[in-house]
């Protein structure tokens, strides 16, 4: 084990800077952090950076903007440690165990050492000779103006941009096991991911005196997502080049694709209505529409409706010295849910590395072509969760003792599933709504302050 380990070590530096102008109609706060570590196992090594940046303008009493800007990035090595790989996969945990303790780790000449009774296990000293990291990078930020156009009646505009990128290289020298069984092994995988998203909001709130309070509002969202990957493999290009000629090799394979770009819509209103601060009445809904589903089976419209009952402002408790918050619930409520891996189209791909579509004709090289990777499905739509809630919420003894207890139904219908096909199938899975399941039951929760102190703010 000494082979594969070391002395471990960290470092983390923090440096932060707020602060306000003009009155307080500039704010800003920034930050930045760096972290470092030596992992115990040989190439377990990490380096990571965060920076942070937020801006907020106020211009008159109406208009109010800001803007936020986080950036990432992470370079992790990637120890072979998998204990289900054997062979020449085996990790340099497994990899040392199979070596004797008896037998030196490098002979005379500097070459690596095999187990003789066991030579399909790599040398633990050898995994040094791997090159094997990972780089990821993201850059998340958003943005927004808020203007207060009548009095109770406030417009929104806000934006988002999430971007991130992760690349790993890899490198097998002939001086590794598994890396000298094929002259060299070299890949390189890229993946980047894109999202955006924009809201519109409309708010207003307005006191009616004895006729109690509303607030309203009114948006409309839209959500962009793409994905893009692309990996690149080759063997027999010896030690001198690395992956930074990959194209040196004797048998190289690509494979490369994106995700289908994915967008959401949706519109969506709630009105909240109360009344003598003991009445509370909610009503919401939303149109949804994603565009991976089936033609006509796009959009989905999600209503919900709640009320409550504050008993404890009630002039028959509203003096009680047991109790101090009593609140009676009861809702009915709609979801929709369209995270699923696939779609309801038709896509073909080229099979990837070890997958491919040749066809010889004649004396012909051969041809390559695409094939079925996952089966149309017009009739893929939204999963929907339909929810009634009752629910009773108290604080107890100067709310020394406060808690909940709920109540709850729950059906799930068109569940959104990944299904397996027969073996014949040129295709293993279809994607589909597969059916319902249901739910009810109790949730209690409880909780006590035993100590209090005397003490000011205790």
């Amino acid at each position: 084990m000494d082979a594969i380990t070391r002395p471990g070590s960290t470092q983390q530096h923090n440096l932060s800077l707020s602060g306000a102008a003009n009155e307080g109609a500039t704010k800003y706060y920034a930050s930045f952090n760096y972290y470092t570590q030596t992992g115990v196992l040989l190439k377990s090594d990490l380096s990571r950076y965060n920076g942070r940046l937020n801006l907020e303008q106020a211009i008159g009493r109406r208009i109010k903007m800001g803007a936020n800007i986080i950036a990432s990035g992470t370079k992790a090595s990637n120890a072979s440690v998998d204990p289900t790989q054997q062979f020449e996969r085996a990790g340099m945990i497994v990899a040392a165990i199979y070596h004797p303790a008896n037998l030196p780790l490098q002979d005379d000449a500097g070459n690596y050492t095999l187990n003789p009774l066991y030579q399909n296990a790599p040398n633990p000293l050898s995994f040094r000779e791997i090159t094997d990291y990972t780089i990821n990078s993201r850059i998340l930020a958003s943005g927004f103006v808020e203007a207060k156009i009548l009095q109770g009646l406030t417009a929104k505009a806000s934006f988002s941009w999430d971007n991130s990128t992760s690349s790993r290289y890899s490198f097998l020298p002939t001086t590794f096991l598994k890396g000298g069984n094929v002259g060299g092994e070299a890949s390189v995988n890229d993946n980047k991911l894109n999202s955006k998203l924009v809201e519109y909001t409309l708010n207003y709130d307005k006191s009616m005196g004895a006729y109690g309070n509303i607030s309203a509002l009114l948006g409309h969202s839209y959500q962009y997502r793409d994905n893009f990957y692309n990996g690149v493999y080759n063997y027999h290009l010896g030690n001198d080049f690395s992956f930074y000629n990959i194209a040196s090799g004797t048998n190289p394979a690509v494979s490369t694709g994106a995700d289908p770009t994915r967008v959401w819509k949706s519109y969506f209103g709630r009105i909240i209505y109360s009344f003598k601060d003991r009445y509370v009445l909610t009503g919401s809904v939303r149109r949804d529409g994603a565009s991976h589903f089936a033609d006509n089976k796009k959009w989905g419209t999600f209503p919900s409706i709640s009320g409550a009952w504050i008993i404890s402002e009630e002039a028959f408790l509203k003096n009680s010295s047991k109790i101090n918050f009593l609140k009676l619930r009861a809702g009915y409520g709609t979801v929709g849910n369209s995270e699923i891996g696939g779609s309801a189209f038709a896509y073909y791909d080229n099979g990837g590395f070890w997958k491919n579509y040749a066809y010889v004709f004649g004396n012909t090289s051969p041809i390559y072509g695409v094939g079925l990777s996952q089966q149309a499905n017009p009739d893929l739509t939204w999963e929907t969760a339909r929810d009634l809630n009752f629910g009773l919420d108290f604080q107890l003894l100067k709310n020394r003792i406060s808690g909940s207890v709920d109540y709850y139904i729950r059906r799930i219908s068109g569940l959104l599933a990944k299904v397996p096909l027969p073996t014949a199938f040129p295709i293993s899975s279809v994607f589909i709504n597969s059916g319902t399941s249901g739910s009810r039951g109790w949730e209690v929760s409880l909780t006590t302050k035993n100590v209090i102190s005397k003490a000011p703010g205790g």
